[in-house]
């Protein structure tokens, strides 16, 4: 009899821990079918604001991102962005500066060259920028640009 209860006792415990470890993950399983919904990899945004700094060009465009900021050549303009470029989770940045319209000729005395508050905003996929410049007070837009990061932009200055 005591070999009876030992089997018993020992068939006992290796059905718990079956149970226990089919239950341990849920019991959950991939999709069976491709009815059920899969979330594909999204082209992944630059995450770090270290990744923005360096050189970004594009058809008249030039820009430089630093630490707190970049300077922005067009062609027949100049533009800064005072503040570091922080990036959303999906990709997208707005940040405050400035834009300055330039002409041919010499600057004349008095004349303006920093130019009108602005915003910058955007977004960056990959190594890819799209931005566009809204300037404060005149709701006047500039752009959209797309700009590659590593490129040198094509400028074309006003003349």
């Amino acid at each position: 009899m005591i070999g009876m209860t030992k089997l018993t006792s020992i068939a006992l415990c290796m059905l718990c821990v079956t149970l226990v470890q089919s239950g341990s993950c849920g019991g959950q399983r991939g999709p069976a079918n491709s009815s059920q919904s899969v979330t594909k990899p999204r082209t992944k945004p630059v995450e770090e604001h270290g990744e923005m700094q360096g050189n970004w060009g594009g058809e008249g465009v030039a820009m430089d991102v630093g630490d707190a900021g970049a300077t922005i050549e067009f062609d027949c303009a100049h533009g800064t962005i005072s503040e570091s470029i922080l990036l959303s989770a999906d990709g997208k940045f707005s940040a405050k500066g400035t834009y300055a319209r330039e002409h041919p000729g010499p600057v004349r005395q008095g004349e303006d060259v920093n130019g009108k508050p602005a915003v910058y905003s955007g977004s960056v996929n990959n190594e890819t920028m799209t931005m566009k410049v809204v300037v404060e007070g005149t709701n006047e837009v500039v752009g959209p640009y797309t700009l590659a990061k590593g490129k040198i932009g094509r400028i074309r200055k006003c003349g």
